[in-house]
């Protein structure tokens, strides 16, 4: 999946949207890709201002939300939240922070945004990761 996630990004989607795809792709029946457009404006922080949020941290949130989050007011989201404070804490553990232009900074120079592709295929892989601690499976394969 971190594969996929660095194709899309290579293909030119943006972080966020790469993150959000290859999770929900894998890990929901859906063959709408609709939720792509809320991925869409987190991309290199909101509205690529590299301000705020990483963009592949964004994207692994708008997956969790997607496959965990709720529909109605009364549902639980429990389980969804705890995946989310994990998967930020696991983040900022293996990239040091979630803000986009700190992050950019400490890339320095890239070619391409490189290394933008590659942080996005580490935290789709993160997020797997974590998915399969709590013992949620990918349910297709590509």
């Amino acid at each position: 999946m971190e594969q996929d996630a660095a194709h899309y990004y290579q293909s030119g989607y943006n972080c966020a949207e790469s993150v959000s795809r290859a999770i929900i792709e894998h890990f929901s029946a859906t063959n709408n890709l609709d939720f792509l457009k809320v991925a869409s404006l987190f991309g290199g922080g909101i509205g690529s201002s590299h301000e705020e949020r990483c963009g592949a941290f964004t994207g692994g949130i708008i997956a969790i939300s997607y496959l965990l989050g709720r529909t109605a007011p009364e549902a639980n989201i429990d389980l969804a939240k705890e995946i989310a404070i994990e998967y930020r804490n696991d983040f900022i553990q293996q990239f040091g922070t979630l803000h986009c232009q700190t992050l950019l900074d400490k890339f320095g120079p890239q070619e391409n945004s490189e290394k933008c592709q590659d942080l996005t295929g580490k935290a789709t892989e993160l997020l797997v990761d974590l998915l399969a601690d709590y013992d949620i499976r990918p349910i297709q394969s590509k």
